[in-house]
């Protein structure tokens, strides 16, 4: 609002100086000057706030939508995670088309602003032209016919160009190649003329509005100088303000255009933000609250730890009831995970066994809390899974078949959301895996820099290091799923040892193996027929 009214003043003092020219203030070199220097600093400034203001606008949202994302993602149900290509979507169309839309839409009102302000400073100067000019103005708009856009066929373009890739095979031993080549340029040439076409009867309209428009305007002239006799100086500053007012609706009606064009991204990011919980959403109106308008450096207000600490004891060793559970991701598939009874007491080991695509896995996440089943109840310690991973964090570990290595130092891998631990205790647990020596022969140890597809360590060593992290954590449930799968059989022997170690941990294990740790309690997956023993 504020750039606005600044360039609005420029445009008002310079009509104000061609009027007052004829009446004695005489056009002397320094008044120029003094002119010329205010009308430069104000128009400066003005653009200066407004290119701050869109440029603040376009962080604030942007910090916005990254971290309303990552909450997303955070919060959300494993059955509703994002797809890589979804996520890639956010990045790379989304985010970017919606801050255009916003910064267009920015750019909208100042220029509102300003027209509004000059069309009053048109009736100060010359009050019966300018509400004659409306007039007219308004009966063109009435009346024009803007020319239909033509339908241009990109879609039949993209359907060719994926049709080879989709099928080179089958074009290419039909003998295809040449009939489809002749069929793109056919579409390449109609979509070619077609565009030129468009855009000249666009160009030639923009033309004769610009001719429709300066007639107008000496028709307006001439009846004021005619009929109302008004003076010409006053004339010219009219003639000055209306030019830069239909300038401004020029621009205007551009902007709103490329901003109509974006409507579809911003209702997409919109979305996005209408998805995140109060509790989180409360976390990014503070985050935006320390972005300075100047970009001054500010220390970022700490995280109140005491919030995401556990807020339950919780016993060595977890208790896991399984009541008439019943799960699907869809209620269109055909996959079904049922279960009527299962108690694992504290301590106790159980596993997992069946065929793929059984529901192992699944049954594990249940277990774990981090999905939610469709009838029936999981209970941790007398809580429902859910409810216990949010009150207790950090007391149950798990280790998958595809382990990543976070980035950055082993070290910080090994201790990711772990309390702080001793050199000697990281050693304890890389010897408890058999990976102690296999560190020490890294020339930078514990500090080897790692990242996720790092090609420093096997598969299998990854496994051993997630089991690393687990022993360190000491939770009370540890879920496994498919531990040895990628061990070689001493290795496998070596780890299952040190499960079976972990005497105050109870464990849930995903196996092959029917006497995989000499586990107390057995689930067998097969088809919709479960059996525990």
């Amino acid at each position: 609002m504020l750039s606005g009214v600044c360039l609005f003043a420029v445009e008002f003092l310079s009509a104000l100086v061609l009027q007052q020219l004829g009446r004695g203030l005489g056009p002397t070199a320094w008044k120029l000057c003094a002119f010329l220097l205010g009308a430069a600093l104000l128009r400066a400034l003005g653009k200066g706030i407004q290119l701050q203001t869109q440029t603040y606008l376009e962080t604030l949202v942007s910090v916005r939508l990254y971290l309303s994302l990552g909450y997303r993602l955070l919060e959300s149900k494993l059955s509703e995670v994002y797809s890589a290509s979804q996520i890639s979507s956010f990045f790379d169309e989304i985010f970017p088309q919606t801050n255009r839309f916003l910064f267009y839409l920015a750019t909208s009102l100042s220029t509102i602003i300003q027209i509004v302000a000059l069309v009053g400073a048109l009736f100060y100067f010359a009050w019966r032209e300018t509400a004659l000019l409306i007039v007219v103005v308004a009966a063109g708009v009435l009346l024009r016919k803007r020319p239909v856009a033509s339908i241009v066929p990109h879609a039949k373009l993209a359907r060719h160009l994926q049709r080879f890739f989709q099928h080179p095979i089958s074009i290419r031993l039909l003998g295809r190649e040449i009939p489809e080549a002749m069929a793109l340029e056919s579409d390449a040439l109609l979509q070619a003329n077609q565009n030129l076409n468009h855009r000249l009867r666009m160009h030639l309209d923009a033309c004769g509005t610009s001719l429709l428009a300066v007639t107008v305007l000496i028709g307006v002239v001439s009846v004021g100088a005619l009929v109302w006799s008004t003076p010409g100086l006053q004339q010219l500053a009219f003639l000055f303000l209306a030019h830069r007012t239909a300038h401004l609706g020029s621009h205007l009606q551009l902007t709103l255009s490329k901003q109509r064009a974006l409507e579809h991204p911003f209702l997409a990011a919109k979305d996005l933000l209408d998805a995140v919980s109060p509790q989180f959403q409360k976390r990014v109106e503070k985050v935006l609250s320390q972005v300075s308008y100047f970009g001054k450096s500010r220390t970022p207000q700490g995280i109140d730890m005491q919030a995401v600490q556990p807020q339950l004891k919780v016993p060595m060793g977890t208790t896991v009831q399984v009541h008439a559970l019943q799960f699907r991701y869809s209620t269109q598939g055909s996959f079904r995970l049922s279960l009527e009874e299962f108690t694992l007491l504290a301590g106790e080991k159980a596993v997992i066994r069946g065929p793929s695509g059984n529901g192992k896995s699944t049954l594990l996440a249940l277990i774990g809390g981090v999905l939610e089943p469709e009838q029936g109840a999981v209970y941790l310690d007398g809580l429902p899974a859910s409810k216990f991973r949010g009150l207790a964090r950090g007391h149950t570990a798990y280790v998958g078949t595809e382990p990543a290595l976070l980035e950055g130092s082993l070290r910080e891998s090994l201790l990711y959301g772990l309390t702080p631990q001793t050199d000697n205790q990281i050693h304890e647990a890389l010897s408890q895996v058999g990976l102690l020596e296999r560190i020490r022969e890294l020339p930078l140890g514990l500090e080897t820099p790692v990242w996720e597809s790092t090609p420093l360590f096997s598969t299998g060593e990854k496994q051993r290091l997630a089991l690393a992290r687990a022993w360190l954590q000491k939770p009370s449930l540890l879920l496994l799923d498919e531990p040895s799968s990628h061990l070689d059989s001493a290795s496998a022997r070596k780890v299952e040892l040190l499960i079976r170690s972990m005497h105050h941990t109870t464990v849930v294990a995903v196996s092959h193996d029917e006497n995989y740790l000499a586990a107390e309690k057995t689930v067998v997956l097969s088809g919709h027929q479960t059996r525990v023993s």
